[in-house]
């Protein structure tokens, strides 16, 4: 059985990946290109750049390291690209990367420099 949200053809996720694509798509729905589903912990975990420093700590600093984050891409010009994560609330955090080139970034954060 299928049941969907009433006034939306948008059936519920089924696995993390299609709960990320939904929550990114919400959120961008002209300009979405990509999404990664992952966990609190897991972006606070990141690391890199010198001294391996964990970059991503601040984003959803407060929420619990279990809980169910997007890591996700939006074109914003002709060339230019923006990453966001939306939280387990739908809260949306602008991660302040930023890609340009002839394609997107593929799905989750650039490596930290």
């Amino acid at each position: 059985m299928t049941v969907t949200t009433p006034g939306t053809d948008v059936p519920p996720p089924r696995t993390a990946q299609e709960k990320a694509i939904q929550a990114c798509a919400k959120v961008a729905p002209q300009d979405f290109v990509n999404a990664k589903a992952t966990t609190v912990g897991a972006i606070h975990a990141i690391a890199g750049g010198p001294g391996n420093v964990h970059g991503y700590a601040w984003i959803l600093k407060d929420a619990p390291p279990q809980s169910f984050a997007a890591w996700c891409w939006r074109k914003v010009s002709a060339h230019s690209y923006q990453g966001y994560v939306v939280g387990p609330k739908g809260e949306v955090v602008d991660t302040g990367e930023g890609s340009s080139g002839d394609g997107p970034p593929g799905p989750g954060p650039l490596p930290i420099t």
